[in-house]
């Protein structure tokens, strides 16, 4: 088991006595500093991801379309969940989206 970054901030801000600038998903800055970067549109962008609590939670709060791939973290029943984020496309697999659906 590895500690999180909310750990080990803590441990930080406690000794230092000063509060972070947390910059990492679902923090929006670090989305306006990608936006920005990269001279991303945010209506034609959309936010690819696996967890629901950092990918997708990051796209929602930045007003980009969400994708979230079962591959990895999440589960259809995570996502199908009423409290969850709700992403606004899912797929088993980014290897779906190259597949013709006549």
């Amino acid at each position: 088991m590895y500690p999180g970054s909310g750990s080990l901030l803590s441990v930080l801000t406690h000794s230092t006595q000063r509060t972070p600038l947390v910059m990492g998903k679902p923090n929006p800055t670090m989305l306006e500093c990608v936006i920005q970067k990269c001279a991303l549109d945010p209506p034609r962008t959309c936010m690819v991801g696996d967890r629901l609590d950092t990918d997708i939670l990051f796209g929602i709060s930045g007003g980009l379309s969400t994708l979230c791939v079962l591959t990895g973290v999440a589960s259809e029943a995570d996502i199908l969940a009423p409290d969850a984020p709700q992403a606004t496309f899912y797929t088993t697999s980014l290897s779906d989206l190259g597949k013709s659906h006549m």
